[in-house]
Formats: structure tokens, C-alpha cells, sequence
């Protein structure tokens, strides 16, 4: 029973079983009120059936693998009572799993699961098919078998990771939330908005927040049942996002805390909190407390802002509970943090910080106020409260919001997360993510935090490589690209449901070490990023700076293009499509088209530039206007609105001021509608003081949301103008986008339709006169005409009494009297005296040409021909190859082919196809048939093409072909093009039993084989039914291998065993075998 055990662990897999102990596995009760299948998607989620985490296509992780593997032979190895204790342990330890499949689940797979001791945390019912559990570790190799084919992985999850690292002013939020911009009352979100974010979870008690939460659940293990947040990275994050800013207001006391853990670092060193603080006489005021204990050093230092060296403003030395006072006077072109000195114990800290006169920013709007604070927001928990994560929970999520997005209105998700690796690769969680933008979701998502660099450890990681995703990298307060963000990757995968695309998208504020952090909201409920850290200061701020950071930045951002696209009705359909993506496309495309190159280097001289591309092609394949450190540049939301949802009239004249400081005016964007044919120019008067682009974009971006340039003007230079001209192909809305490269002033805009001459003239030996639709052309008086780029003229040419009209000439467009004006055209008539039309058509199944002499006809190419009046047509008829000539048809003058001209006349050839028979035979006659059964005889028309499939009678197989055009197994492709005889050839089935060779031995009864077996030989038998005993009673191992077809040539089913099967001795190995009894 021990050897049955241990063959149980070791050899089961897909469609094999041991008799023995391992048939216990399949009994496990499953209670009624366990998961059951959620209904089918309304939008089919894509899943892809290949992985690259599953390199040998057994559908599981390779690592997963790896680790049962080694589990496995751990167990086996084992030797004393410690050893075995150990391995059986590891063995039978639950570990974290999703199953993926190709289609809904079943409830037979749910119980299966659960019958092999697995437990399910989360079913998908949106973005994927399939669930997250945990099974132990010995059970993962039957997985496979019990879920049947629609199993496509069985994936190990991956670690996740945050993205942690003035904001409204350089990212041209606050001119949106006035009223008047773009003719509105302003944009700051709405109630029916929602940003669903994925994260550490959200105080919902802290003042900025308060009061807007729709949903929340926690995915992780914690299972708070209330939004709560102790890392302080969430609510951080929905604070940038959509924070009201009440808790400061418009007041002149900033209220923040630094926080964090010093274990680690090297005495003498501190975590920097760079912060850029008003230039007004101030009191900065500072409380450290910490855990750990012993003395330290409490700085307020400052460096310049662009370096990195730091220097004492004021210090003060003790235990925990220091305070610092310093009055001074901010400099502008310093950067200011607290630093609380590491001493070697000091674990969890808290800097509680102060600072009047804190200058609001004079818009009347409040100073902390996060992007779209109109709108409402779901909060997702996918780390402990500890700060550990996996991806599955991040899946879990992304479902759940998905499934409730229509109920709460989430048309934006924030990710400001990503998998470990060097990069971190996730593709189950990127196909969700492609699935959430399918189903009306915009995922933001944050570029990550480690660049610079162009290695794989430098990348983006999963799920920001999503091709649907706005991925957000950050720039700092001069808009240059921050040192940390990651850059983007070449060759993006493009597997269905798996897609990639060219990233980062754009960047956002971000904040940086070397000018100022983002101040957002605290968390209300720790800090130091530790449950056992009481909160010290209510309903203050937090300064840090990330791609977490950006990426809640273009969420709130989108939020806003959204309230602004709905309230004016440019939205793709009537309302916000939850059922495709157009409206998440068309958010994105805005944000992408809208945004500017930063045209620098990155921050601080850190390497990995970007690049300026204008409208060329992007390095390394990525598409136009677009490169791998910083995508298209920085987000303008400004510009996205204003191009979403304000018109440019053709002919207006529009004049901005683009450019002077970091927080001006990047970027002028305006719809513009056009006609199809009806072309445009646009022109831009640069100011000689800066380098201006000119942009036409469609509104209607890819299948990804990346912008398509249609026409542009990037002539490099001061003071140098742009002009566009272009000629639409369709009819509809287009965006047109002024963009500063550099420098500053004001720019000149107009456009205008093109107008164009069609000149008219007459030739020939006849006469008569030429008018126009729309009218203007009346030659003989007046023969010519200007006419709007883009209009259709239809010439009228009139013979006079004795004339006919022959046809037009001049320009190409002029062959038909239809004449579209996009150039300057001349078209002349020309009218012949009277002559008479000889019109050929050639009819029948065959085919061929039809001649004349004189010449003039030549049917195929050419069939009609005007002659004189008496002229004498001999007409030839030739059949092609194939087809024979059976006569002439049409006007009597027409049955011989000799056609004398004295009115219009037509003659018709018939051409018919010759046919060929098909003859079928069987060898030998019992073996089986071929359909279509042409046995008698078929008749085809020459050239067809005809599929012949056999198929054997019982105790036959099909073998091959002969006579056979192209044969593919039990297929036959025959052209008819001649009379042919095709014969399918069969041969008699091998004996039911047989021991595998080579070469093979075949027996009458499996006793027999077994008889004849030696010690680890193979005994194979047929797709049938055996009915009759066994007796397995020697001491040697065989292995029974069933369900073989007729040929033994592959595995098509199942043997059936009807008698009694007794093992006294030895070991008996079965697969593919149902026993009856």
C-alpha cells in the first residue's frame, strides 16, 4: 500500500490513475452552499491560450512546477522520521493559485477543485474566466486532469510592489475648474464619476475624502469589513486624485506628517520629504517621535532645488518627543525637508510638521484640492496592512470593479502598483486589465519607479505594459522626466487578450528629490506605515513622490475629460459606453494627443533622456510623436478638454499665448469638423520669440487609444509658421492641437477651404454646347468657372442636330463629365458627327474573347465600338481553354457574326465549359466509403474542386490515397481536369492486445500479454471493451495503457474492463482504462 501511495504523488497525471489509495482523492464531499458559476459575461472577456511563464505548454507555472517538483523529490529522499515530517509538510502546504480557462467554468470544475482540498477566495465573472484559491502543494498535477481542456494555467501569483516615490498648476488642472473655461461653469469632476483605486485601501474618515466612498472591499487577507489604511499609500493617492483640499482650505497652516521606518539605514543618514514652501516669512515647527528608542538629531535642512547636497537650517538633538522651531523666509530657489537622523535603533518614526503663512495658490480654489474632487470614488484593498500584496488580489479587484461598474459608475481605475521582476511580468493580470478597458473602465496605471536605464530591470512592469492602459510616468516640478520613472520596452507582444503596447503613454506630476514632493492626504489611521503607530496629527498631509504619485494625477485627469465630454454630449454614443471601449479610447486619445514633449533631458543630468520626436516616428518602433522614457510627454488636461469638446470654425481666427513659466499655457486643442473631399488649409503665425507645432489628429484613435496624426507642421526653428493642408476621406470630427516645443508668446491660427478653376473647352468635326451642375458653366458663352476644394461638377455635354457627343478628355478626373474640384482641371467635349454603337456580351459557363475586323472590338477587354454608318463587322469568336463556341445571339444581323452598321446594334457569343468525370473506388470494397460516393461516376465542370473524405467500417483503418491530387490523412482535394479515377485504400485493424515493441507482440487475451510480460514492460490495448479476468500475481512492474486506436498510432479514448482484476504480486501501472465492475 506504501508502493501504491508514493505512485499516487509521483506518476499522477492527466488521464491516469493508480487503484489504490489515490481513489480516496475523489470522494471528498463538497458542500451544497460552496461557489457556483457566475452568469457569462456580457463582454466576452479575450483569453489568450499561451503563456510565457509556461514554457513547456503543460498548462503550469514553470515555477509552480519547479516547486512540486522539488517537494516531490524531497519526499522521496527522505529518510528519517524529521526528514519525512518535513517533506510532507512542504508537500501538503496550501499554496496560492488562479486557474485560467478558455470559458466559463463549470460547476463540475468548481467541485472538482474543491474535492482535490482546494479552497476558492475569488470566482471572475468580467474580465477573465476562472478563479483564485489555494490547493496544497501535492495535489497541483491532478489540477489538469480534472478541469479538461477549457484549463489554459494554472498560475502562481506574483508579488506586488507599489509605485511610491505646485502638482495642479504644472499639470493645467486648476484653469479647468473655473468657471468660463472652454464655455462652461468648469470642470471638476462629477457624482457620476467614480475612480475605483486599487491600492493599500482609503481612509474614508480623513476631511479630503469624507462622505464620496460608493464601494469598498478588501481583497486581501486582512478582510477589513471598513475602508481603513495603514500604509498611507491609497488614500495618498485619492487624495491626489479627487481630494477636496477641505482640510487645509484655503487657510494659511499646512498641517503634514513625514512618516516611515529608519531600519536599515546607515547611522548619520535620513530619508529626505522634499518640499517646496511659499516665499513669505514663515514658522516651520517640527514633533519627532519614534519607536526604538535612544537619542538623535532633528534637522530642517535645505538644498538647491536641482541638487541633491543638503545643509542645516536648524537642529535640535534628544529622545523621542524632539520639537524644532525655525522662523526664516523660504528662498524660491531652494528645496526643504525634515530630516530625523538615523541612530541605528530607530525603527517606526513620525515627523509632525507645521508651517504658517502657507500662501493658498489665489485661484479661490483650496490649496491641497486634488484633480476632480466632484467625483466619487471605490476603494479597493489589495495589500495587508502590513504592506504585502499578490497579484491575484489585484486580479480580484480589477473583477469586482468590473462587475460593478454600472451600479457605481466606475469609468476610471487607478493602479499605482506593479509585479516584482526585473521587469515584473503578469501577463493574467494585463489580460484583465485589457478586459477592464473592453468593458467601459479607463485603467490608469503608474510607469514604476525604477529608472533610469534601458535594461529589462529599468522597464515598466506588469500591468502597466498593458496595451489598453494609460500608463503614467512622472515628471517633476519644471516638467522635466523624474530620475526614478521606468522606462518603456521595444517589441511589445501582441497575443490576444495579452497585448502590449509602446509605454509609458505620457507623464504627470509626480514629485522628485530634487525639487518638491506631492503633498496629499494622510491617512487618519496610522502612521509610519504600521498598525502599532498611532496617527499623530488629524486629518493632515503626507509628502511623498512616485509614479504612484502621476498616475492618480492622469486618473483625476480623465475623470475630468470625462465630466466634460458627458456634459457636452461628445461622448461616443448618448451616454458612457460600459459595453466596448470607444469612450475609454477616446479619453485616452485626448489625454495622449493633447500632451507635450518635455524637450529636455532627464532631471539632474540622470541619463535616459528623451527624445524629441515632433510628428516623426518614434526610436525603436514607437509610434509617432512618442519615445520610451517619456511617451508623448506631459499631460496637459486643459488642452484634452478643450480639444473634446470645443468647435474650430473653418474661417475663424484664434490667437493664444502659449509658454513663461512651468505652470503656463503648454498646449491649444480645438475639434474641428470636416467633410469628406472638402480640403482644408490651416495655418499657425509662430512668434518669433518661440518654436510651435501644428497638429491634425483623427478623433478616432486605434484599437489601443494611441493618437493617429493625419497631418502636421513641425518645422524646427524660432518664428518659423506651420501650415497644414489636407483632404479628408470621410466625413466627421477631427482634433487640431498647437503644441510649444520651446520659448513662449503668442500664437496665430486661421483656416480656410480651397477654391479652384475647371476650365472647359470643345473639339471635333461636330458641334454643340457644355452646361454645369452646380451651375457656372455655359461653353459656348462662358467656358469656365471657380469652384470650393472638394466640390462635385457634372458636365452636361449637348450635341447639336446632326452631331453626336464622342466623350471627354483633358484631366484623369474629366473621363466621365464628373469632375471633383481639388485641382486646377481642363476638360474638353468632343463632338463627332453621327456614327452607331456595336455592343458584344458573351454569355454561358465557358469562357472567352470575342474579336472584329475592322478592329475595335475586343471582348474581354473592350466590348463596344462606334463605326460608320455601312461599315461591314466580321466578328471572331475564341473559346479559352476548357470551353467551346455554340453560336451568335441578340440582333438578327448577328447569326452569322457578320454585322453590317446601319443602327446601334448587339451581338451576343455563348461560350459553355467542357466536363470531365469523377470515378471513386474502395480497396478493399468492406474497408470503408469515400462522400461523395462517385463510384458510378461524377460529372464537373473543368476546374472544380472536389473534396473527397473517407471514412473506415468497423475493423478497418484508412491507410493512404492513390490517384489522389493533393491528400491530407482521410482528405482528398481534387481539381477536375480530366477524367480521373481516385481510390481510397483501407487495412484491417491491429489484434485488441498487444506489448509495445519494438517491435510490438500481439496476444489474444490481456492474461496472456500479461503472462508474457517482463519486468517495466507496456501492455497497450485497443479504444474497446475487455471481458475477462486478470490475475497480476508476479513480482515485476507493468503498465496497462489503454483506449489506443485501431492502429495503435494514438490515444482516442478509453479501454473498458469488464472483469475482475486481482494484483497479488508486483505493481500494476493504469491509464486510459474505465472499469465496469
Amino acid at each position: 500500500m506504501i508502493m501504491f501511495f508514493k505512485s499516487c504523488i509521483t506518476t499522477l497525471k492527466c488521464n491516469v490513475f493508480i487503484i489504490g489509495l489515490c481513489s480516496l482523492l475523489l470522494v471528498n464531499s463538497v458542500s451544497a452552499m460552496g461557489p457556483v458559476p457566475p452568469p457569462r459575461p456580457d463582454i466576452i472577456p479575450k483569453i489568450s491560450h499561451s503563456y510565457p511563464n509556461d514554457s513547456d505548454g503543460d498548462r503550469m507555472d514553470d515555477g509552480l512546477f519547479e516547486r512540486s517538483e522539488r517537494a516531490l523529490i524531497s519526499e522521496l529522499s527522505a529518510v528519517t522520521p524529521d526528514e519525512k515530517g518535513r517533506a510532507w509538510a512542504e508537500l501538503t502546504k496550501l499554496v496560492e493559485v488562479e486557474l485560467v480557462f478558455a470559458d466559463q467554468v463549470t460547476q463540475d470544475q468548481i467541485d472538482d477543485f474543491l474535492s482535490l482540498g482546494g479552497e476558492i477566495t475569488h470566482i471572475y465573472k468580467a474580465v477573465s474566466y476562472g478563479w483564485n484559491g489555494r490547493i496544497p502543494l501535492d495535489r497541483l498535477k491532478q489540477i489538469a486532469a480534472k478541469m479538461g481542456r477549457d484549463l489554459v494555467l494554472i498560475d502562481e501569483p506574483k508579488t506586488a510592489k507599489l509605485h511610491m516615490r505646485i502638482a495642479t498648476q504644472t499639470g493645467r488642472v486648476r484653469p479647468v475648474w473655473a468657471s468660463g473655461f472652454a464655455g462652461s461653469t468648469g470642470y471638476d469632476g462629477d457624482t457620476s464619476i467614480s475612480i475605483a483605486f486599487i491600492d493599500t485601501g482609503v481612509d474614508d474618515s480623513h476631511a479630503d475624502l469624507a462622505g464620496r466612498n460608493v464601494y469598498w472591499h478588501d481583497y486581501s487577507s486582512d478582510n477589513e469589513t471598513m475602508p481603513r489604511d495603514i500604509i498611507q499609500h491609497g488614500s495618498h493617492v485619492a487624495g491626489i486624485a479627487l481630494g477636496t483640499g477641505a482640510s487645509l482650505g484655503t487657510g494659511t497652516t499646512l498641517y503634514y506628517t513625514d512618516s516611515g521606518s529608519l531600519s536599515g539605514v546607515q547611522n548619520g543618514n535620513f530619508y529626505p520629504s522634499v518640499i517646496d514652501f511659499p516665499a513669505a516669512a514663515t514658522v516651520w515647527s517640527s514633533t519627532a517621535t519614534w519607536l526604538g528608542g535612544g537619542t538623535t538629531t532633528l534637522y530642517h535642512v535645505y538644498t538647491a532645488k536641482g541638487a541633491s547636497t543638503w545643509y542645516g537650517q536648524n537642529s535640535t538633538s534628544g529622545a523621542t518627543g524632539l520639537t524644532l522651531n525655525t522662523p526664516f523666509t523660504p528662498l524660491s530657489t531652494r528645496a526643504y525637508s525634515t530630516a530625523l537622523i538615523s541612530n541605528g535603533s530607530i525603527s517606526t518614526y513620525a515627523v509632525a510638521s507645521s508651517m504658517t503663512n502657507f500662501q493658498a495658490a489665489g485661484d479661490g480654489f483650496n490649496t491641497l484640492r486634488g484633480v476632480a474632487p466632484g467625483s466619487r470614488w471605490a476603494g479597493a484593498k489589495v495589500f495587508t496592512n502590513s504592506g504585502s500584496g499578490i497579484m491575484t488580489w489585484t486580479g480580484a479587484a480589477i473583477d469586482d470593479m468590473v462587475s460593478k461598474r454600472a451600479t457605481y459608475n466606475i469609468k476610471v481605475m487607478n493602479l499605482s502598483l506593479g509585479a516584482i521582476g526585473n521587469p515584473g511580468i503578469d501577463v493574467t493580470t494585463r489580460q484583465k486589465i485589457n478586459n477592464a478597458a473592453r468593458n467601459g473602465i479607463l485603467p490608469v496605471i503608474s510607469a514604476g519607479n525604477d529608472g533610469p536605464g534601458s535594461a529589462a530591470k529599468y522597464q515598466i512592469d506588469d500591468p502597466g505594459r498593458a496595451a489598453m492602459a494609460l500608463t503614467v510616468g512622472a515628471a517633476n516640478d519644471i516638467n522635466q522626466l523624474t530620475a526614478y520613472t521606468s522606462s518603456g520596452f521595444l517589441n511589445p507582444g501582441s497575443a490576444a487578450g495579452q497585448e502590449e503596447d509602446y509605454k509609458p503613454d505620457l507623464l504627470a506630476p509626480g514629485g522628485s528629490d530634487y525639487y518638491s514632493a506631492i503633498m496629499s492626504v494622510d491617512s487618519n489611521d496610522a502612521d509610519g506605515e504600521s498598525i502599532s503607530f498611532s496617527d499623530v496629527q488629524n486629518n493632515d498631509y503626507y509628502n511623498i513622490s512616485g509614479t504612484s504619485m502621476a498616475s492618480p494625477f492622469a486618473a483625476g485627469a480623465a475623470a475630468l475629460v470625462i465630466d466634460a465630454l458627458q456634459s457636452t454630449g461628445n461622448l461616443t454614443g448618448m451616454s458612457w459606453d460600459f459595453s466596448s471601449s470607444a469612450d475609454v479610447r477616446r479619453v485616452k486619445m485626448l489625454l495622449c494627443a493633447t500632451a507635450t514633449e518635455t524637450n529636455s533631458n532627464r532631471e539632474a543630468g540622470t541619463g535616459s533622456n528623451p527624445t524629441l520626436q515632433r510628428a516623426g516616428g518614434g526610436p525603436n518602433g514607437f509610434p509617432a510623436g512618442k519615445d520610451r522614457y517619456e511617451g508623448y510627454g506631459m499631460l496637459n488636461a486643459d488642452a484634452a478638454i478643450e480639444g473634446g469638446t470645443v468647435y474650430y470654425l473653418m474661417g475663424e481666427t484664434e490667437n493664444e499665448f502659449l509658454g513663461g513659466s512651468d505652470t503656463s499655457r503648454r498646449a491649444w486643442a480645438r475639434k474641428i469638423n470636416l467633410a469628406a473631399g472638402q480640403a482644408i488649409t490651416i495655418s499657425l503665425t509662430v512668434p518669433v520669440t518661440g518654436d510651435f507645432d501644428l497638429y491634425l489628429y483623427s478623433f478616432n484613435p486605434n484599437s489601443y487609444g494611441t493618437p493617429v496624426i493625419l497631418a502636421s507642421g513641425t518645422n524646427s526653428g524660432n518664428g518659423v509658421s506651420e501650415v497644414i493642408n489636407y483632404t479628408p476621406v470621410s466625413n466627421g470630427d477631427a482634433l487640431l492641437v498647437v503644441k510649444k516645443i520651446s520659448g513662449q508668446g503668442q500664437f496665430t491660427l486661421s483656416g480656410h477651404l480651397l477654391i479652384y478653376t475647371l476650365d472647359v473647352s470643345k473639339e471635333g468635326a461636330g458641334a454643340g454646347t457644355v452646361n454645369s451642375s452646380p451651375a457656372g458653366i455655359d461653353c459656348g458663352v462662358d467656358c469656365s468657372e471657380d469652384y470650393a476644394y472638394g466640390t462635385v461638377v457634372t458636365l452636361t455635354a449637348t450635341p447639336d442636330t446632326g452631331s453626336i457627343f464622342t466623350g471627354w478628355s483633358g484631366d484623369g478626373d474629366c473621363s466621365e463629365g464628373i469632375v471633383t474640384s481639388d485641382s486646377h482641371k481642363m476638360c474638353m467635349a468632343t463632338f463627332n458627327l453621327e456614327s452607331y454603337s456595336l455592343i458584344i456580351s458573351t454569355t454561358g459557363t465557358g469562357t472567352g474573347t470575342v474579336t472584329s475586323s475592322p478592329l475595335g472590338i475586343e471582348c474581354g477587354m473592350d466590348c463596344s465600338q462606334d463605326y460608320a454608318f455601312g461599315t461591314v463587322v466580321t466578328l471572331a469568336a475564341n473559346p479559352d481553354t476548357g470551353s467551346i463556341f455554340t453560336g451568335w445571339s441578340g440582333d438578327p444581323d448577328c447569326s452569322d457574326g457578320v454585322v453590317t452598321i446601319d443602327a446601334a446594334k448587339a451581338c451576343t457569343a455563348t461560350f459553355v465549359l467542357l466536363q470531365y468525370q469523377l470515378n471513386t473506388s474502395v480497396s478493399p470494397l468492406q474497408g470503408g466509403i469515400i462522400y461523395p460516393d462517385c463510384s458510378a461516376g461524377c460529372w464537373y465542370d473543368s476546374g472544380t474542386l472536389v473534396v473527397l473524405t473517407a471514412s473506415e467500417n468497423s475493423g478497418y483503418y484508412f491507410d493512404n490515397w492513390t490517384n489522389c491530387d493533393v491528400p491530407s490523412d482521410n482528405i482528398c482535394m481534387e481539381t477536375i481536369d480530366s477524367d480521373v479515377t481516385v481510390t481510397a485504400n483501407f487495412q484491417s485493424c491491429y489484434a485488441s492486445v498487444r506489448l509495445a515493441g519494438p517491435p510490438p507482440v500481439y496476444y489474444p487475451t490481456l492474461q496472456d500479454a500479461y503472462d508474457a510480460a517482463l519486468d517495466g514492460d507496456i501492455i497497450q490495448t485497443r479504444n474497446a471493451d475487455i471481458s475477462e479476468d486478470m490475475t497480476a500475481d508476479r513480482n515485476i512492474s507493468v503498465s496497462l495503457e489503454g483506449g489506443y486506436n485501431c492502429n495503435y498510432s494514438a490515444v482516442s479514448g478509453w479501454t473498458t474492463f469488464n472483469g475482475v482484476m486481482t494484483v497479488s504480486d508486483g505493481l500494476v501501472t493504469i491509464g486510459d482504462y474505465v472499469f465496469g465492475n
